[in-house]
């Protein structure tokens, strides 16, 4: 898990470098970066929130007796605190979104490209 979420984050940083949202026009290997940070992105955030599910109900049964209190934060007078799932959970759906947002993006900046191919194309034609 924490493999997948270096690599997707190296990917991330990959296509910032590159500036692939920048350029006007997008060449293969920026639609493919994009492609490939999306689907990176929501399969990362699905596993984090699966595994933030899954350990926080093992969190939740931990006694007294199995681990003593000041091996795990407190919150409060003693109590566990569970904020680290809760964020986790929130930024997971907060990640997909802006995946979401980044293959919608994707897909306009290839519709505007086909777009200006054919108006060059048409320019082209009606000059000779």
């Amino acid at each position: 898990m924490v493999d997948l979420g270096f690599v997707t984050l190296i990917v991330v940083l990959i296509n910032m470098l590159y500036g692939s949202f920048k350029r006007k026009k997008y060449y293969l290997t920026n639609f493919l970066l994009s492609m490939v940070t999306c689907v990176l992105m929501i399969v990362t955030s699905i596993l984090t929130i699966y595994y933030n599910s899954v350990l926080y109900q093992m969190y939740a049964r931990i006694t007294i007796n199995e681990v003593p209190p000041h091996h795990y934060i407190n919150h409060g007078a003693g109590q566990k605190s569970f904020a680290v799932f809760e964020i986790g959970t929130i930024f997971s759906y907060i990640i997909i979104v802006i995946a979401l947002f980044l293959l919608l993006f994707t897909i306009q900046k290839i519709r505007i490209q086909k777009e200006r191919k054919k108006l060059i194309k048409e320019l082209l034609v009606n000059e000779h």
